[in-house]
């Protein structure tokens, strides 16, 4: 006990105390502001990843994608067999290839014009069936010259509430 009080008064040991978890934080700022990537506005003709929000790997019913500041939200649609895409910035051009393998051509998603929501927000594409949960969903969305795209599963196009009902959407 005498050994560990003795160690508290030297006053060499107090100060590094003190100083030590402040220059481990410095040193983690100083790092971060070095390293870090810059953010930086998209180029003309360069193609950017869009990053798949956990809800498209399991059945919730939408899949959001993301880079940035643009964010775009995927749903299959009820009824007739259709995807609609909404992004939050305007887009100029959506396409869609859905299935195992790349072989088929894309297919173009049309907007959607009305009094709610602003031009080239809101686009669908009429499909000829629901996919497969186990199919790609593979899209290109053009925004302002950029090209942004995603390979993800189609599981979140059904919808499960973990209560045992579960839809197409």
């Amino acid at each position: 006990m005498n050994a560990a009080f003795s160690l508290m008064t030297n006053k060499h040991v107090v100060i590094a105390m003190i100083v030590a978890p402040i220059l481990a934080i410095l040193a983690y700022l100083g790092t971060d502001a070095m390293v870090s990537e810059k953010p930086a506005p998209a180029k003309v003709d360069a193609s950017y990843p869009l990053v798949a929000h956990s809800n498209c790997r399991y059945e919730s019913g939408l899949c959001e994608l993301e880079n940035g500041d643009l964010l775009i939200t995927m749903r299959f649609e009820e009824g007739r067999p259709g995807l609609s895409l909404t992004s939050n910035h305007a887009i100029d051009a959506a396409f869609v290839q859905i299935g195992k393998t790349a072989v088929e051509p894309p297919n173009i998603m049309h907007p959607v014009q009305d009094e709610t929501t602003d031009s080239g927000k809101l686009w669908q594409l009429e499909l000829a069936a629901m996919p497969a949960a186990e199919d790609l969903l593979r899209l290109v969305v053009i925004r302002n010259g950029s090209r942004f795209f995603v390979e993800t599963s189609t599981a979140f196009s059904i919808y499960d509430n973990g209560f045992g009902v579960s839809k197409n959407r």
